[in-house]
């Protein structure tokens, strides 16, 4: 079978195209070397440009993805800092303020229920004594 070669130009995006059909014969590979250099010389390109630029979009890339990662981490971090007062707050102010409370109302009760039980003592000893 024979080979056949067709070269499709991109000029918008100032690239060339070749498309081979066929066996490639070392003579073939070495004419596809040669078009491929006069191509290059054409559009005053080299490959080395070429990979710099393709490196370089994809360190684009990478950078734009470590900003976004950076971004949740500084959100994470700031509603952390956000949580860790809120449990400060609530281990040194309110829980304390409710354990005070607690005793508090606790002390209350228990000196209600000794005047409650000195009373019911008076009453029965009263009784008693009428009787």
């Amino acid at each position: 079978m024979a080979t056949h070669i067709t070269q499709i130009d991109d000029s918008e995006h100032r690239t060339t195209i070749l498309r081979v059909e066929g066996e490639i014969m070392l003579d073939d590979a070495l004419l596809l070397e040669r078009i491929a250099s006069d191509i290059q010389t054409e559009l005053d390109t080299s490959v080395t440009i070429d990979e710099a630029a393709a490196a370089f979009e994809a360190e684009v890339d990478s950078i734009i993805q470590l900003a976004e990662s950076e971004l949740r981490l500084v959100r994470l971090a700031a509603e952390i800092q956000r949580t860790s007062r809120r449990v400060n707050a609530l281990e040194h102010v309110f829980i304390p303020r409710l354990v005070a409370e607690r005793d508090y109302i606790q002390m209350a009760l228990d000196e209600r229920e000794r005047a409650d039980r000195f009373r019911l003592k008076r009453v029965a000893q009263a009784r008693q004594h009428k009787k």
